[in-house]
């Protein structure tokens, strides 16, 4: 079930579920960082990569992980080349990923299914199609220029009414 969070205006927004829990991703960070010693942002980059842009983790998520994999030597920290701080597996961290290989073999398969599951939902029209909305939607509020109320309307009824339609087409039973 997702959960909620209240938002600034106090309506309610629905939260995604987390597609990772906390130790699923220390495992797969450990992993990426076996396989190549990486910075946060690189890091964030090697996951989205990893699945194929279908997950992409905030800085939020990373760095406290980072710093915990840190804290309980598990990775080393260092200056690189651009000032950046670099993390490495260290050996006691490499141990632990073979201790736990099972769990991180079904971390990956995770991501594989994730991927799976994603990319199987995506059809390049649809996407290319709320592209163009978006741009649309910022477009006519970028011409508003104040953002009014009216204008909010006006869109969130033409998005009401393409929702209705779209409910409305019949089911096609036709392979994809």
């Amino acid at each position: 079930m997702h959960s909620a969070e209240i938002t600034e205006k106090g309506t309610r927004r629905q939260r995604r579920p987390k597609a990772f829990s906390q130790a699923e991703l220390r495992l797969l960070i450990l992993h990426l960082l076996r396989l190549h010693p990486n910075h946060g942002y690189g890091l964030m980059k090697a996951l989205r990569d990893f699945s194929q842009d279908v997950y992409q983790p905030s800085p939020g998520v990373i760095y406290p992980i980072l710093t915990q994999l840190h804290e309980q030597q598990l990775i080393e920290q260092y200056s690189g080349d651009n000032g950046k701080k670099v993390f490495a597996i260290n050996l006691r961290g490499t141990a632990l990923l073979t201790e736990n290989d099972s769990l991180v073999q079904r971390s990956i398969e995770k991501m594989q299914r994730l991927i799976s599951k994603t990319k199987a939902q995506r059809h390049p029209k649809i996407e290319l199609a709320f592209d163009q909305l978006k741009m649309s939607i910022y477009e006519q509020l970028l011409t508003d220029g104040k953002q009014s109320d009216e204008t909010a309307s006006r869109i969130s009824r033409v998005i009401e009414q393409a929702a209705r339609q779209i409910a409305e087409l019949p089911v096609s039973s036709a392979p994809h």
